[in-house]
């Protein structure tokens, strides 16, 4: 392996052609002047796997657009880098973004009571064809699925904790749980079901056993049945699913719940724009991926859930459970909003607001009544909205006030909000 180095750009920064005796080789960084490695790599007769990125400031991404065109090669960005201030990034391009963790597979019985787990960004996954058990322990995970497709399912026991939690085989079959078990997401719940007549089953391993479930981010729950159950931190919207008794935080069907469709315009309070009218105060709100919203008289809800969309929020808006902005979302808080519950701020989120001295436009006031989680990748950012004219808007880091704790989780605030 031979590796040559490349000192160039305004603050001269290192880049490193890294090549193998068979002539493959990849570009670490591209500070600059993009035919100085072009003309590297034709010379010694190499081949330009990739170009890898080590972070998104400009000093080392100059040459990438240029690198990539000429070349063909991919691109690689660490998804964190996604959501640097544009006055660290200019000229930032990538084509990929790095993924990284391994996965798990298990096709029998996993029992973690008596050891240790280590999760960093693994995933764990049960997909026996028989029936399986699966304890927990006291054990966080970075992504947990259950995929087994046996009648009879996967026996959970223990206190499982997930960055996401996913369950949703094609095929009925069920989860149990020992009195006492309990699950709990943090930013991605999904439990799905065949279909209503197949459904996923979510039940007590034992007559008058109880099992509890928490979902503090993004919760898609369908085509399941439930029984003694207590779902708490966000309540738990289950549609073409069955109630089999002894369930709290639990709303079965549709009436409760509504899906942003944007028939008619962009204005939340217009009853066309949802799947079951305007939200109210008791309503599960969702917003999916591709919308552009906006709230222009003062609105409430029970729970906001924003996938990969915009949120401009020019009225008061107060939620009572939880707040959830899903990878790619961009919350514009112009006006107060509270949220009685948490706050999650997933990987590629952005809490912004409009240009100050813009009419109507006051900067971030958010208040959380919970835990407020803004992970890697996320960002509460106020670049280039400041007015010099208004001079510092009131400083808002890590969200505004809060009652709870507020866990930053690697993820970034840039200028007072």
């Amino acid at each position: 392996m031979r590796i040559e180095t490349f000192t160039l750009g305004p603050i001269q920064t290192n880049c490193y052609l890294v090549s193998d005796d068979a002539g493959n080789a990849v570009l670490i960084d591209a500070a600059a002047q993009a035919p100085r490695f072009l003309d590297a790599v034709r010379e010694r007769g190499l081949t330009l796997r990739a170009l890898l990125l080590t972070h998104g400031h400009f000093d080392h991404v100059g040459a990438a657009r240029e690198i990539h065109h000429a070349a063909g090669c991919p691109v690689y960005l660490h998804p964190d880098d996604r959501s640097l201030p544009p006055a660290l990034s200019a000229g930032l391009f990538w084509t990929e973004l790095y993924r990284a963790g391994e996965t798990l597979t298990f096709g029998g019985d996993l029992d973690l009571s008596q050891g240790s787990f280590t999760c960093a960004s693994s995933t764990v996954v049960l997909d026996g064809a028989a029936a399986q058990s699966f304890a927990a322990g006291e054990h966080a995970f970075y992504a947990l699925s259950f995929a087994n497709t046996s009648a009879e399912g996967i026996a959970v026991s223990g206190s499982a904790s997930s960055r996401t939690l996913i369950s949703a085989p094609g095929v009925a079959t069920a989860l149990t749980f020992a009195d006492g078990a309990s699950l709990t997401a943090t930013v991605s719940l999904t439990l799905t079901g065949a279909s209503a007549e197949a459904p996923l089953s979510l039940l007590p391993a034992t007559a008058g056993g109880a099992w509890q479930i928490r979902s503090f981010g993004m919760s898609s729950v369908s085509c399941v049945a439930v029984s003694n159950s207590t779902a708490s931190a966000n309540t738990l919207v289950a549609s073409s699913s069955r109630d089999l008794g002894g369930n709290t935080g639990w709303i079965f069907g549709a009436d409760n719940a509504t899906t942003w469709t944007g028939a008619v315009d962009d204005d939340w309070a217009t009853a066309g724009n949802w799947s079951a009218g305007v939200p109210g105060a008791a309503t599960a709100v969702v917003i999916g991926s591709g919308a552009s919203v906006t709230i222009s008289a003062a609105a409430e809800a029970r729970s906001l859930q924003v996938g990969d969309a915009t949120l401009t929020v020019s009225a008061p808006l107060d939620v009572a459970e939880a707040l959830v902005a899903g990878d790619g979302a961009t919350l514009s808080l112009d006006k107060p909003v509270t949220v009685g519950a948490s706050a999650v701020l997933a990987s590629g989120a952005t809490i912004t607001h409009g240009s100050l001295g813009t009419a109507g436009v006051g900067g971030i006031d958010l208040t959380v009544g919970g835990d407020f989680v803004v992970e890697s990748g996320a960002a509460i950012s106020a670049t280039g909205k400041s007015s010099s004219a208004l001079g510092r808007s009131k400083e808002s880091r890590g969200g505004g006030a809060h009652g709870g704790r507020t866990r930053k989780s690697g993820g970034s605030v840039f200028n007072p909000c």
